[in-house]
């Protein structure tokens, strides 16, 4: 596969990859942070962990949702919602 000349393909090429490698990084974030949690929060080893499993669950029935919603109302809205919620989460 050849790289793209036009400069706007390769915005689009990149922004494309920088969405692809948000869910992954976030989630490497929250697992390399779990003993940190656990010394500052003074929580349980194993409680922390399911908040992986929480995360990996609410990510699947998300998928679940945001099919049949970006067939309503278009890609474009339902990725800036998503991302919009995901800024102010992570703020």
């Amino acid at each position: 596969m050849t790289a793209p000349d036009d400069p706007s393909q390769k915005r689009h090429l990149l922004f494309v990859g920088m969405l692809g490698a948000l869910g992954p990084l976030s989630l490497s974030m929250h697992v390399q942070s779990i003993p940190v949690i656990v010394v500052d929060l003074a929580s349980d080893y194993a409680k922390v962990q399911l908040t992986v499993s929480l995360f990996l669950a609410t990510f699947g029935i998300g998928m679940l949702l945001v099919g049949p919603l970006s067939d309503r109302l278009g890609r474009r809205t339902v990725l800036f919602g998503g991302l919009a919620v995901f800024v102010a989460a992570s703020l």
